[in-house]
């Protein structure tokens, strides 16, 4: 994905790759909080793992905020430059083959 990036200068396509490695994280996070809130309450989580949920929630709106932040920076910064070229026929090859 970075090399594809590199090859269109297309940032879009890297914001599109960083965000779904990010929700691919959270995902496997999100899978091992399930498996904790199962698990009875023990000594370490007295009254267990319930308070994981929203935690987990959190984290993951604050990285999409965070995503977020940097594609729109990223974007202010290209257009005070005066934009950039873009090779929009390598771009195309990203594409969904069903939008051709």
């Amino acid at each position: 994905m970075l090399g594809f990036t590199l090859l269109t200068r297309l940032d879009a396509i890297l914001l599109d790759g960083v965000f779904s490695l990010i929700a691919w994280l959270m995902a496997l996070l999100t899978a091992k909080v399930a498996t904790l809130l199962r698990r009875p309450p023990n000594a370490r989580f007295p009254l267990g793992c319930d308070a994981l949920a929203p935690l987990i929630n959190i984290i993951k709106g604050l990285i999409a905020l965070a995503v977020c932040a940097f594609a729109l920076v990223e974007a202010i910064g290209s257009l005070l430059s005066g934009g950039r070229r873009v090779e929009i026929e390598l771009a195309l090859v990203d594409g969904n083959p069903d939008d051709r």
